[in-house]
């Protein structure tokens, strides 16, 4: 009866959702292989094009996240908003990354526009590429290089803010602290 008691108050386990944080950490090592990984390996190429000099930072994000899935609490449900929360914050870091080589990128374009500005960054593998280029453009066309790393940092902090469910009053207590 003591056993029976016990499996009543446990928590429901939640396989699907451990099986696809497991499926995001062994993407994460697969990942994070072939940031390393020598020679011209074509899904090394493609995901340096994708991701730039951020590989690795892509491979530590989707660990975050499959770690968040699989290891959470099971009493506690892993909020969507946490997740794209997340995904809002890799964003600004991969496009804060990218500011460093929009101008040297955005001076080797024949004709400038979003889609050339992403395939050349995709080529290059510059910044933090294709991904990095998606995020920066926009916001390094309309502010420049300086006013782009204003705006995403201004974005990543109220992202940061939004998660964790404190009013900006509080965020600007624990600065001044």
């Amino acid at each position: 009866s003591r056993s029976r008691k016990t499996q009543e108050s446990a928590p429901p386990r939640q396989p699907k959702k451990e099986a696809a944080g497991v499926c995001l950490m062994g993407l994460a090592l697969i990942l994070l292989y072939f940031s390393f990984a020598g020679g011209d390996i074509g899904i090394r190429q493609f995901l340096q094009g994708l991701a730039g000099y951020m590989l690795v930072g892509l491979a530590l994000v989707v660990a975050w996240i499959g770690a968040l899935l699989a290891l959470g609490s099971r009493e506690k449900r892993i909020s969507p908003l946490r997740v794209v929360g997340i995904a809002v914050l890799a964003a600004c870091v991969f496009g804060f990354a990218h500011i460093f080589v929009a101008d040297a990128l955005a001076g080797r374009l024949a004709v400038k526009g979003f889609l050339n500005f992403v395939a050349l960054s995709y080529e290059e593998h510059a910044g933090a590429g294709a991904l990095g280029a998606i995020v920066c453009w926009p916001l390094y066309a309309l502010l420049g290089a300086w006013g782009a790393g204003i705006a995403m940092v201004f974005i990543a902090l109220m992202d940061l803010v939004l998660m964790q469910k404190i009013s900006v009053s509080e965020f600007a207590g624990h600065v001044r602290e």
